[in-house]
């Protein structure tokens, strides 16, 4: 039977291992180090397809610049 000795020092034993166990599972792998819930290398490449999308779209204000202002036309 246990008694109220053993349960005083059980109880921060318990705990203890409990926040020993919680920490474990925090796993700070080298695979994850982009933002949340992404890998560095899943980061790049969205880095990448963003830089892309850029240059698309300066590439396209660039040509609609260099467009001569089209003519209305009479509509009947």
């Amino acid at each position: 039977m246990l008694n109220k000795h053993t349960l005083r020092h059980i109880g921060p034993v318990f705990v203890s291992a409990s926040i020993f166990m919680l920490l474990a599972g925090c796993n700070s792998s080298t695979d994850n180090d982009g933002p949340v819930g992404v890998t560095a290398e899943e980061a790049q490449m969205l880095d990448d397809a963003a830089e892309m999308l850029d240059e698309r779209q300066a590439d396209f204000d660039k040509a609609l610049s260099q467009q001569p202002d089209a003519e209305p036309t009479a509509e009947q």
